[in-house]
């Protein structure tokens, strides 16, 4: 199954590992991406060439590898529910020192920098070191970030779900990147090295949508990691105001009843349309109230989503998902 030419992954799939297939994001894969990817224009370029202040030569050399990337710096992502950077950093923190070896030994086939040195001789501290760094970094400029960035990830999720509860998820499975194909029961991935195939036997794979542009997508697998796929999510849809939508609720308010076309937290909303998150909370308890909104906990945030009598109100469509609805109705 070759995809123009280039080397393949080649994921084989079950009947089981086609129901065991879930969608979930990682808040430490997009702030090692962030880093990793860093760049003149971005914001919060300095934000990151500081951390070499504050020790952060480890995180910062460990991005700088070419090629394969060490994979336990960004362990599989948490249950969708979970989505905690102060659980992921301890996952990292608990690493087995042999993975830790072997991995920086690949990503720097025995031209290992200074930075990392510590890393490979004491595994333990030296993660005890990144996950600092990575903690610091979280705080400096991630966290005031994250909001709008989740609430992205948790739109590409809502909308392929959506989709794959009418067409099914294996009809999906090609839309995630134009660069996958699947044939036969199994999924093909574009591969910088060596073509292989992987056997899921059962688990399953994780999608997992990311801000981050690698240009491709990219598998993380191996023994004892939960198999994922990490691909671009797409670009946020910001509904255009209605001016009818507007007078019926109020401004605000219909701007926040469009913004959670898609699963998002207050902070979230708050975030992408530039209000006072206490605001934001009243008009959603508001929208709640008359039956346009609905509130769901999951662990320590409520997530609102438009009822149906919302979305009938509202009217709208995201167009990639009209788009995609469109594909699958004509494959």
């Amino acid at each position: 199954m070759p995809i123009g030419g280039h080397q393949v992954l080649v994921i084989h799939f079950t009947a089981d590992d086609v129901a065991r297939t879930r969608f979930s994001y990682s808040p430490l894969h997009e702030l090692f991406s962030r880093i990793r990817l860093r760049r003149p224009a971005d914001p919060t370029f300095e934000c990151v060439r500081a951390l070499r202040g504050v020790g952060g030569e480890i995180v910062l050399a460990l991005g700088e590898a070419k090629g394969y990337v060490p994979d336990f710096i960004t362990p599989p992502p948490l249950p969708r529910n979970h989505p905690d950077i102060r659980l992921e950093l301890s996952n990292l923190a608990a690493v087995d020192p042999g993975v830790v070896r072997s991995e920086v030994d690949m990503a720097f086939a025995g031209d290992l920098p200074g930075e990392l040195q510590r890393l490979r001789r004491a595994p333990r501290e030296g993660l005890a070191d990144l996950c600092r760094v990575l903690d610091t970094a979280w705080l400096s400029f991630a966290a005031t970030a994250w909001p709008v960035v989740q609430g992205r990830l948790e739109h590409d999720i809502a909308t392929r779900s959506r989709r794959a509860s009418r067409t099914g998820l294996v009809g999906q499975l090609t839309r995630i990147a134009s660069d996958v194909e699947w044939d036969s029961g199994a999924l093909a991935v574009p591969k910088r090295f060596v073509s292989e195939t992987f056997d899921l036997g059962g688990q399953g794979l994780v999608l997992a949508p990311t801000v981050a542009d690698y240009g491709e997508a990219a598998a993380v697998l191996g023994d004892g990691w939960t198999p994922t796929l990490y691909f671009r999510a797409a670009p946020a849809y910001v509904a255009r105001q209605r001016a009818d939508l507007a007078e019926l609720l109020g401004r605000t308010r219909a701007s926040v009843l469009q913004a959670i076309s898609a699963p998002a937290t207050t902070t979230g909303v708050a975030a992408a349309l530039n209000e006072d998150a206490g605001n934001v909370s009243r008009h959603l308890q508001a929208l709640s109230r008359g039956g346009l909104a609905l509130g769901e906990r999951h662990g320590r945030h409520v997530w609102y989503s438009q009822t149906e009598t919302a979305r009938t109100l509202v009217g709208g469509t995201d167009p990639s998902s009209a788009e995609g609805d469109r594909a699958a109705q004509a494959s």
